[in-house]
């Protein structure tokens, strides 16, 4: 395993890349693929880690446009072969037939795969890049999320389908907490801590796009109790 000593700024972590989408055989995006409440999960937790986070072109804006496989081979031979390995690579799917499979080499191809900018003002892509900015800046101002040290990385609990970790400032000033729900059901995870913490991000929120959800806390006998609403990830801090 590697050694927590070792900082997370020495990684660069992603929730999907060039590799990825485009050999996909028809090079579909996250935005295809899954909903947006979930993306909203995963870019949250992307950026709240220790690593460092990658954007793939047009990310930020929830660009929907394909990134399929594209080549423009000048030898004849070369360009056959691509072609015809690119179909053969998906033969063994029963998903796609052999015409279903882009041709690398077509202009059109690479011609799909061109960003639309337009996406980046719609109020889809407006809202993605709300929620990109909002947390990449609680991320640089905050120093206990600042920080790439994964030694001050503490677990307060664990379920199938939630979790909660602790982020301690190098400083020793104020921590947060990351709590976070992976499911499509409301779900409630118990933390142990001291003081009341309130939520100052959450994933959910309407401005991103999302249902308007809050985290709702009350305090139990053996900690704070936080009800999440659907994949749903939030920053909790000490109430002041």
């Amino acid at each position: 395993p590697l050694p927590a000593t070792v900082s997370g700024r020495r990684f660069v972590a992603c929730i999907q890349n060039h590799d990825q989408v485009g050999n996909r055989a028809r090079g579909r995006r996250l935005t295809v693929l899954t909903d947006d409440d979930r993306l909203r999960f995963a870019i949250g937790l992307l950026c709240l880690a220790p690593t460092v986070p990658m954007l793939f072109m047009g990310e930020e804006y929830a660009a929907t446009t394909p990134f399929m496989f594209f080549t423009s081979h000048p030898e004849p031979d070369l360009a056959v072969a691509v072609r015809r390995g690119r179909r053969e690579e998906f033969a063994a799917f029963t998903g796609f037939g052999r015409g279903e499979v882009p041709d690398p080499q077509a202009p059109e191809t690479h011609a799909a795969s061109v960003l639309d900018r337009t996406d980046a003002t719609s109020p889809a892509g407006l809202a993605r890049r709300r929620l990109w900015t909002d947390v990449l800046r609680l991320r640089r101002t905050t120093p206990a999320l600042a920080t790439g040290n994964r030694t001050l990385i503490r677990e307060l609990a664990v379920q199938p389908r939630q979790m909660a970790v602790l982020r301690d400032d190098p400083a020793g000033a104020v921590p947060v907490a990351i709590v976070a729900n992976a499911s499509d059901q409301d779900a409630a995870i118990t933390v142990d801590v001291a003081d009341t913490w309130q939520a100052v991000w959450w994933s959910t929120a309407a401005k991103y796009g999302g249902p308007d959800t809050q985290v709702r806390s009350g305090r139990t006998a053996t900690g704070v109790r936080y009800e999440l609403p659907p994949w749903c990830v939030a920053v909790l801090q000490p109430a002041a």
